[in-house]
């Protein structure tokens, strides 16, 4: 049986509330299996070597500071120096407890450990198998870099080479999220992703719950507040500042924010004073015990900027509460389908979200069970143990689920005569009983693609939403209409969604032309799709000519998968034919489609879209649905092959390209 030292750069408060707190029961079940574990963490280096340590971080920073200037030199010298003791520390208890395997969970506490085995150890060293996690998303110098620690481009590059020499020289490298993994490699420009890179999430957390009335009764809760709860340390990747912005621009006096894990700070009562949010509606509390806050709150929310996993997301799961989190990082993973993502910097869609949860009880009672079954299935921390176990005696961590490492599939060949012949669009049969969630780069584009479908579904009862993401401001170029141009298009959408029978709809009012396939799109594209659960997603095609369309389709695509591929996800065809899997016979509403798209007379000033409508749905009827008249085709993009046709598609566009 393997002896394990675990070394971390934790102080007594950071085990209570940090790593400690997600690693003690994985540890406990490994020493119920007769593993030998020591814990080794900052309040074991002793005095003497701290104040050597601030000595020679003086001496550094006098000697090299001017080199690196921009940056928050100082702090960082401190940081690593205390990383590279702890390591040293490892290295000294490893050789002297003999010890078979160190795992370090910090790459520089790796480094010091690489650096002093030798001294420690001699010979030996290379007999006792060491590794590390990465806790941060991505590589550590980029988490140190959005964490608040300022780092110049020349600290940064020479930092990251350090990083990937020291994951070159581990025997394993561990993150808890494939996201993160795959982040990783981006950052350290790593490919392909070496074997011994792997991913062990953490475990589902033990809570001590109880009921709402006792946890209200003894925290000193009203039962007639509406709490909104926070957990984490105060840093600026967690953004409390957009939490509390959010519950500041509501003037009821029944909504009280609590934020877990900072205590009084005074940073944050003065934020809540400069948002406007009332001193006795800000709760700021340190406690060990989470799960009696959980039990408490209404909802719970995280707004950080970057999480690797996302401890307190998956305890609020585990909790039962309606979950808010930031669709960055390793979050989508972790929550799914079990709470609503939302994209972060966005206060506004917060409050918004918040509204409809306090508004809504069906709605929060939906996500509490949503929370409840995603955190059922999540690994306890027996079989998290069981993976360890597995990586120090074989090297490889045992598989879970959809945890497993990403494998790279060697590129098959194209075989032609495999394929069928006649590749034939299977027919799409509209119901009255589908969410259908249609995504518009700019109005007409809905109409101009999938009008008959819309009309259609509209008339047989079912629910559509329409996203327009523009507001088309740039289609006037030549100035022919007097009216201002938003004005006009915003009528024209307004007419021809009334003939087709569409009530709800949304304009994101994006710039027209200057859409970006990133993270603020893609998180805002999931909270809609999270928000309306839609059986169809309808998104133009990827290989649209309009750069705008490109992008949507890429950020709709995305954020569909992170989701977990919710729903059914079609490509429609605007301007330019897709590869059709699906054909929708749209004779019985064809006029409607061409009385709607009228309504459209800015655009058709510029280009006869009627004309190209009406060819395109004529050649779709000719050569893919014999015996209709109009109809739309639809590329289905199917989940377990939507990462290779999206690849396929983007080789294709570069193809063509000039």
């Amino acid at each position: 049986m393997p002896s394990l030292l675990i070394v971390t750069r934790e102080r007594s408060d950071d085990r209570r509330y940090g790593l400690g707190k997600s690693l003690d029961p994985v540890l406990r079940s490994l020493r119920d299996q007769g593993m030998e574990i020591l814990y080794l963490s900052q309040q074991d280096a002793g005095e003497r070597g701290r104040l050597l340590l601030a000595r020679l971080q003086g001496r550094i920073v006098r000697w090299f500071g001017w080199i690196f200037s921009g940056s928050e030199f100082d702090a960082l010298v401190g940081g690593i120096l205390e990383r590279l003791n702890m390591g040293r520390l490892a290295a000294k208890v490893a050789f002297g407890r003999r010890q078979t395997h160190v795992h370090c969970h910090d790459p520089i506490i790796a480094a010091g450990y690489q650096w002093f085995r030798w001294y420690y150890g001699g010979y030996k060293a290379g007999r006792v198998r060491h590794g590390l996690t990465q806790h941060g998303f991505g590589s550590y110098t980029q988490a140190l870099h959005e964490d608040g620690a300022r780092l110049n481009g020349c600290l940064m590059a020479w930092l990251r080479r350090w990083e990937r020499r020291i994951l070159q020289r581990a025997d394993w490298v561990l993150t808890p999220t494939v996201a993160s993994l795959e982040q990783l490699a981006r950052d350290l420009a790593c490919y392909p992703i070496p074997q011994h890179w792997q991913v062990i999430p953490h475990a589902r957390p033990g809570l001590t719950l109880t009921s709402r009335a006792q946890a209200r009764k003894t925290l000193g809760w009203s039962e007639d507040w509406f709490v909104v709860l926070g957990v984490g340390r105060n840093a600026p990747l967690k953004r409390f500042s957009d939490l509390i912005q959010a519950c500041a621009s509501f003037d009821e006096d029944s909504l009280h924010l609590v934020l877990l894990g900072p205590g009084d700070d005074p940073t944050l009562r003065r934020l809540a004073r400069e948002a406007g949010l009332p001193e006795h509606r800000l709760h700021l509390e340190a406690s060990p015990e989470a799960g009696i806050y959980y039990s408490g709150a209404d909802v719970y929310v995280s707004t950080s900027l970057t999480e690797s996993f996302g401890l307190a997301n998956l305890e609020a799961l585990v909790a039962g509460l309606p979950v808010i989190a930031t669709a960055v990082g390793g979050v989508p993973e972790v929550v799914g389908d079990g709470g609503w993502l939302i994209p972060p910097r966005q206060p506004a869609v917060l409050a918004e979200v918040i509204e409809k949860l306090w508004a809504d009880g069906e709605l929060r009672e939906d996500l509490s069970r949503r929370a409840v079954n995603r955190a059922r299935g999540w690994p306890d921390e027996h079989a998290v143990a069981a993976r360890y176990l597995a990586l120090y005696r074989e090297g490889k961590a045992g598989e879970g689920g959809q945890w497993k490492m990403p494998q790279r599939k060697k590129m098959e060949k194209d075989r032609m005569e495999d394929l069928s012949v006649y590749p034939l669009p299977r027919p799409l049969s509209l119901s009255g009983d589908l969410r259908v969630l249609v995504f518009a780069p700019h109005p007409d584009d809905e109409t101009l693609g999938v009008g008959g479908m819309l009309a259609g579904l509209a008339e047989m009862g079912a629910r559509v939403k329409l996203v327009v993401v523009t507001e088309g401001e740039r289609g006037d170029p030549a100035r022919r209409f007097q009216a201002p141009t938003v004005r006009v298009r915003q009528e024209e959408l307004r007419q021809a969604l009334a003939i087709l029978g569409i009530d709800e709809y949304v304009q994101w009012k994006l710039p027209d032309g200057e859409c970006v396939d990133d993270a603020s799109l893609r998180g805002r594209i999931q909270a809609e799709i999270h928000a309306g659960r839609p059986d169809w997603l309808l998104v133009p095609s990827p290989l649209e000519i309009h750069r705008d369309h490109v992008a949507v389709a890429g950020a709709v695509t995305h954020a569909w998968r992170r989701l977990g591929t919710p729903g059914r996800l079609f490509y429609y065809e605007v301007s330019q034919p897709v590869a059709a899997t699906h054909v929708v016979d749209v004779t019985p509403w064809q006029k409607r489609k061409l009385q709607a798209l009228q309504c459209y007379r800015l655009p058709l000033s510029y280009c006869d879209y009627s004309t190209l409508s009406t060819s395109l749905m004529a050649y779709r009827a000719r050569c893919l649905a014999p015996g209709a008249e109009s109809v739309e085709a639809l590329l289905e993009m199917k989940p377990k092959e939507s990462g290779r046709l999206m690849r396929s598609m983007a080789s294709l566009r570069r193809h063509m390209e000039p």
